[in-house]
């Protein structure tokens, strides 16, 4: 089978890839979109967890190619990048928190559990290859860094993806010259010394694409009013934690729609809440201070409702958790590594601004400066 992609050309996957892509938990990620909401800041986001699952097998492939692996460990490794999404819920990342709390199981430990009860483990038995082998290198380990870590395929692709769908010139990565300057070190992938400017633009390219795309502010107020709509729904019985994991974008959205969820309804009609707050709490000491009390959710909520706001009048997006450091380093030609995140002084300022340390309030245009207020009296 031959798939054409717009992003790397012509696909070649062989019986057992072509198989497992035509299982039901591959096909459903053809309407799980790569990028959650941000189709409604970038329309041309409409890219798939499907086309990025294919674009990481390829990448896989060519990487297992250039280093020279046998055909049994380069096949293992393109089915793990294939099947390395389908744990994902509707709205994958943004709903993410969510499944946690109500299953206990992230993305990656839900997908190995629906693996295990479907023909796709059969398949890959019939194949010679083991779930738990598979497992293995989805979690990064055995070469399973090749996949997953700062400089693996996965992370190639879907910066490439992401910049080329949603219109950005931030992804300007040399992934041909990448892929011919990594090697395996000990089982950790690292890049050769002619490799640096193909290493440092792939995570230079990273910063900015979560600086503009991935946590742009009205991309995550719209992923909030799902979650909050998909959560409302799971309390009061609607739906299960299961229905929401299992449906897809569109599916889950009308669902929610279909039962009477206001926030629903106005994301499926983009009249999307309005920002009335944005602060970075790395630059405000009160706000930082704040937003480390487990409690802060809870004494923003009361804060709100004081101010004449119903819990349906609005969604806070709080700081995310930071992120752990990079990964990436550089074999020298003497055998030694370099750490390329602490020796670039390019890297080193870019890793303090991050809009991760963002607190972004969104809120329906009549409450919106009521909201704005008590806020800023609340952050002083």
């Amino acid at each position: 089978m031959i798939i054409r992609d717009a992003i790397h050309g012509s696909i070649e996957l062989s019986p057992i890839e072509a198989a497992a892509l035509d299982s039901k938990l591959v096909q459903r990620l053809r309407y799980v979109k790569q990028l959650s909401t941000a189709y409604l800041v970038f329309p041309s986001a409409q890219h798939t967890r499907l086309e990025h699952s294919l674009g990481a097998m390829h990448l896989s492939g060519r990487l297992c190619d250039n280093l020279g692996l046998e055909e049994p460990e380069t096949e293992l490794l393109r089915l793990a990048a294939l099947l390395h999404d389908v744990g994902h819920g509707a709205f994958a990342h943004d709903i993410e928190p969510l499944m946690k709390k109500h299953t206990g199981l992230n993305h990656e430990e839900r997908g190995i559990a629906l693996l295990r009860d479907s023909p796709v483990a059969d398949a890959l038995y019939d194949a010679g290859f083991s779930l738990s082998a598979l497992q293995s290198r989805m979690e990064g380990e055995k070469g399973g860094s090749m996949l997953v870590s700062d400089l693996g395929t996965d992370r190639i692709d879907y910066l490439l993806r992401d910049a080329y769908f949603t219109g950005v010139a931030y992804s300007l990565i040399d992934a041909d010259r990448l892929l011919r300057t990594l090697v395996l070190k000990d089982g950790e992938l690292v890049v050769t010394e002619k490799g640096r400017l193909a290493a440092e633009s792939l995570l230079v390219s990273r910063y900015f694409m979560f600086n503009v795309v991935y946590y742009h502010p009205t991309a995550r107020i719209a992923g909030a009013m799902v979650v909050k709509a998909a959560e409302q729904a799971i309390e009061s019985g609607v739906l299960s934690a299961e229905d929401v994991m299992a449906e897809t974008d569109e599916g889950l959205l009308l669902r929610l729609k279909s039962a009477g969820s206001s926030l629903a309804g106005r994301v499926f009609e983009r009249r999307l809440f309005k920002k009335a707050a944005v602060v970075d709490t790395s630059q405000n000491a009160a706000a930082k201070e704040f937003f480390s009390r487990k409690s802060a959710a809870g004494e923003l909520d009361s804060v709100l409702s004081a101010a004449g706001l119903s819990r349906e009048d609005y969604v806070a997006c709080l700081p995310l958790p930071q992120s752990r450091k990079l990964s990436a380093r550089l074999v020298r030609s003497d055998g030694g590594f370099e750490d390329l995140t602490a020796n670039s002084g390019l890297m080193r300022a870019l890793e303090g601004e991050r809009r991760e340390s963002h607190f972004v309030l969104g809120v329906c245009e009549e409450k919106r400066v009521a909201a704005s207020r008590a806020v800023e009296r609340l952050l002083v």
